[in-house]
């Protein structure tokens, strides 16, 4: 696609990561609260993701289409090791025609890349070679998490670049304490906690007609986090006074 820089007052800023922002769960609601529902900035979204295709301004970084395609057939879970791999440590260092484009047509005064084991070593590279900033947002150790390596001899290899990437950005924005303190010392970083959505209560509402308190959680629900929902759940059914709605894709457990 060809773009035309805008004139607008705006920082022009140039989203690469793997998940698009999207107001529906985890870390999709995080980067759309952020960038898109008070709408800071003139965004541009370069993602990989399938489901990005409905995003006003979009540049696709996806596979090549025959691994796309295989990805997607009934082989796909066999050779899956193999294409994220391939993602990990050779679609991540050549040259990506489509991400450079997107710098030269939408001129961006910075790169804002989430960290993760592919993208972000695309976005480095191009950051450096067009002399942009880099700004790092640190949401999730993305080296450990299932479907994000390939072969888990190569996890270890993935944290060391991860943290890499940390001491490489010009700003770094952590999740929370805890990261930023895994993470180590850096220059110019900082700890930007999830902000709560533009959503107003209405002024009549009905509370749950079993009086319990309501917590609900949306995001992951699959791997570790699945586990720790899943423990959630067990201690929150033993009490008399709360419950909980879980929402999220891919539940791996009954």
């Amino acid at each position: 696609m060809t773009l035309t820089a805008s004139k607008s007052n705006k920082t022009r800023v140039l989203l690469v990561s793997i998940v698009p922002p999207r107001n529906d769960c985890g870390g999709r609601i995080v980067l759309y609260r952020h960038l898109v529902e008070r709408n800071p900035f003139e965004l541009h979204v370069a993602s990989d993701a399938d489901f990005a295709n409905d995003l006003q301004i979009h540049t696709s970084l996806r596979l090549p289409y025959p691994l796309w395609r295989l990805r997607k057939s009934r082989l796909g879970p066999f050779f899956a090791p193999w294409l994220t791999d391939y993602e990990n440590f050779v679609r991540a260092v050549v040259p990506n025609p489509a991400l450079e484009t997107a710098i030269q047509d939408f001129q961006p005064h910075l790169l804002l890349v989430l960290a993760d084991n592919s993208l972000s070593k695309l976005a480095y590279r191009l950051a450096r070679k067009h002399g942009l900033p880099l700004v790092g947002f640190f949401l999730d150790w993305l080296p450990i998490m299932k479907g994000h390596f390939g072969h888990n001899w190569t996890r270890p290899a993935l944290s060391r670049w991860f943290r890499r990437f940390y001491g490489k950005c010009d700003l770094a924005f952590c999740t929370s304490d805890g990261m930023r303190d895994v993470l180590g010392p850096h220059p110019n970083s900082h700890v930007i906690y999830p902000m709560p959505g533009k959503h107003r209560v209405a002024d009549k509402f009905w509370p749950p007609l079993n009086g319990k308190f309501r917590l609900v959680y949306a995001g992951s629900v699959e791997n570790f986090y699945g586990r720790m929902i899943c423990s959630l759940i067990e201690t929150i059914e033993a009490t008399n006074d709360l419950e909980i709605i879980v929402v999220g894709p891919n539940a791996d457990w009954p």
